[in-house]
């Protein structure tokens, strides 16, 4: 399988690239034709022909951030497009259900940056939307703080979280401008400092970058309701902070935790709720992002140790674990050991890719 990496050239990473899981191994393919500073997030377009990121580069001659777009449709890397945010440390970005439109955010200043988007470019931003306010944590919300926003399935909105004001700000968008406007606004626990976060039927959940949990909401007729929080740290078992990614794979939802190293693996009760089932080891330091692959089979990319891991996690009860065997061999064939399917536990599956400053991993349309 093809997959795409975000690196922070700081680190000296090479930006863009693409990588490839072949063979029972994880490979470097190629870097981007135009190196772009510390892209942190990748998205595809539905067809898989263009590669959207952001940028701590500024463009367009102004300072800031910037989105850029790669043509993938020839084999390669190609920079096509690059605009300015007009926000500072852009951070994340979705498109919108047609794929018009994308939109992203910028973390140092509380910002959410509209762009068009025609024949796989982003054009010049459309709508630059500024948050007020702050949270408890003087260090840490001093100020709005735009972590993530991404479209709900079904309702059609784009949910902003905002690390800085503890709150997700729901937006209205109007399909034909793109523009939007609030229609919402939930607020999580004070002071938890919400990172990114997964939908699932009626369910939403949020995780805290600051206080080391996960928050599970409902939707209802007054709007999302606050159901329960849940540390994704055992107890005792060390710091709270640096939540990262959260994933939901069927009945499962992972969370990163950047200074403890791991992959909280929960498991979603009848209803929603959450109960935290164990905490998967990533070989590496500062578990920045992650994808699971099939149940118990996840690329990691770790930010300071500087490199891509895959790591198998058996599952704990016998059903699933057959099915994580099934899983295994689809992948990686007969390039792993009947005595790994059969131990159990959690083990790496190949060697490490080395990759300084690896931040963040997008697959490649199969």
């Amino acid at each position: 399988m093809k997959f795409y990496v975000g690196d922070y050239t700081g680190l000296g990473g090479p930006g863009v690239c693409e990588c490839e899981l072949a063979d029972g191994a994880l490979r470097f393919v190629q870097a981007a034709d135009t190196k772009i500073e510390d892209p942190t997030y990748l998205i595809l377009s539905g067809d898989g022909k263009t590669l959207f990121a952001t940028s701590s580069s500024p463009s367009d001659g102004e300072e800031g951030g910037s989105v850029a777009t790669f043509d993938l449709s020839e084999g390669g890397l190609r920079l096509t497009s690059m605009h300015s945010t007009a926000g500072g440390s852009a951070c994340h970005l979705t498109l919108s259900p047609d794929e018009r439109f994308l939109y992203v955010a910028n973390y140092n200043d509380g910002k959410l940056t509209v762009f068009p988007v025609s024949e796989g470019k982003v054009g010049t931003r459309i709508q630059l939307i500024q948050h007020e306010g702050h949270g408890p944590n003087p260090d840490r919300q001093e100020c709005p703080h735009v972590h993530f926003v991404t479209f709900h399935p079904e309702d059609g909105r784009l949910y902003a979280v905002d690390l800085g004001l503890d709150a997700v700000m729901i937006y209205r968008q109007d399909e034909k401008t793109g523009l939007l406007t609030l229609d919402e606004r939930v607020d999580v626990p004070a002071g938890m400092g919400p990172r990114h976060l997964a939908f699932r039927g009626d369910m939403m959940y949020v995780a805290h970058e600051l206080g080391g949990a996960v928050s599970v909401f409902r939707a209802s007729m007054g709007g999302w309701q606050l159901e329960q929080t849940l540390s994704t740290i055992p107890e005792g078992g060390g710091s709270e902070g640096a939540v990262a990614a959260i994933r939901i794979l069927g009945d499962r939802l992972y969370v990163s935790n950047r200074e403890n190293d791991d992959i909280a693996e929960f498991g979603i009760r009848m209803g929603g709720s959450l109960v935290l089932e164990r905490n998967i080891p990533t070989f590496g330091n500062f578990p920045r992002d992650f994808l699971p692959l099939e149940e118990g089979l996840f690329l990691v990319a770790n930010q300071n140790s500087g490199d891509i891991r895959l790591i198998a996690a058996a599952p704990m009860n016998m059903p699933r674990r057959q099915t994580f065997r099934m899983g295994m061999r689809a992948i990686l064939g007969e390039y792993v050991s009947e005595m790994d399917l059969m131990m159990g536990g959690v083990f790496e599956a190949c060697d490490p890719l080395e990759l300084p400053g690896a931040v963040c991993v997008c697959p490649a349309k199969a």
